[in-house]
């Protein structure tokens, strides 16, 4: 998400955080919901995708990915909400 001494690619980063976030790993799919609800252009899917990565990680009692389903579920529509159920 941050380069050091390179420009930021939110995609770049976006690709790796699901690599590891599809391998289980908590922070990855919490740093990949956000990111992915972050963005400025983000689709109906994109919202759907992001808080689904944000419940795997909940499913964990991870406090951060809980605050930030809480704010993203508010901005979901019925329909997409029974979609991320």
């Amino acid at each position: 998400e941050r380069g050091d001494s390179v420009g930021a690619d939110l995609e770049k980063a976006a690709r790796h955080y699901r690599l590891c976030a599809a391998r289980g790993n908590r922070m990855c799919q919490v740093r990949l919901g956000s990111l992915i609800l972050r963005k400025p252009d983000r689709s109906p899917r994109d919202i759907i995708q992001g808080v689904a990565w944000l419940e795997l990680a909940g499913d964990r009692n991870d406090a951060a990915s809980l605050e930030l389903l809480n704010a993203a579920r508010e901005g979901l529509t019925t329909e997409a909400a029974a979609q991320v159920e």
